[in-house]
């Protein structure tokens, strides 16, 4: 997959008159925390805590965006849509260039690179509900609120937060060959983690983030 294909950016546009209450039960960020001059990260949760959707999520005028790669947005609209039956919402995927504002520095062409070397992930259409929150460093990036209140998956997360002694982490490697989302990455005949995101560096080098213990 090239970096092309990797930083095609779209938007879930969330709007109407439960758009607050329904994102705040349901995403693992302080949605009531946001201006309209603040963004912050977040993820959607299945049941079980693993993160079916990651994103940036930043409102303005009165509307909410969550910004991901176009190739994992349909999932998360339809998971989204299943929360949504009886909440006055409307949830409609639209292109980053139908919003002029965003609260934060954003290059379509440039952005993927910038995340990984930040320590910042993206979900792929098969790690889509792989990774708990704590695996991919969720809570130090600020993603995930311990204050908020209920949200989908939340008994889990906060379990996970209280137990202290986190064995998986995700880390920052450089290796010879290209990774695979979602599978484990072997050098050497040593395993080194399981690659959640990465890009390519160069000539035999590969910039990657792994959950590793």
């Amino acid at each position: 997959m090239t970096d092309s294909q990797l930083n095609i950016y779209s938007l879930i546009h969330i709007h109407g008159a439960d758009a607050q209450k329904f994102l705040q039960g349901q995403l693992t960020c302080d949605v009531n925390s946001l201006t309209d001059t603040n963004h912050t990260l977040g993820a959607h949760c299945n049941a079980k805590g693993r993160i079916i959707s990651l994103f940036r999520l930043f409102t303005h005028t009165g509307n909410y965006y969550l910004l991901m790669p176009t190739d994992v947005i349909e999932a998360a609209l339809v998971n989204l849509k299943k929360y949504a039956l009886f909440s006055k919402v409307e949830l409609e995927i639209i292109s980053t260039e139908a919003i002029s504002t965003f609260p934060f520095d954003f290059d379509n062409a440039a952005q993927h690179r910038l995340d990984v070397d930040a320590g910042i992930p993206r979900l792929y259409p098969n790690t889509i509900g792989e990774f708990l929150p704590h695996y991919i460093n969720l809570p130090k990036l600020g993603g995930v609120s311990f204050s908020k209140g209920c949200y989908t998956g939340q008994e889990i997360v906060a379990r996970m937060e209280h137990r202290g002694n986190l064995k998986q982490a995700l880390k920052s490697i450089v290796i010879t060959a290209e990774p695979t989302p979602g599978e484990k990455v072997i050098e050497h005949e040593k395993t080194l983690g399981v690659c959640v995101d990465y890009y390519c560096e160069g000539v035999n080098s590969y910039r990657a983030l792994v959950i590793s213990k």
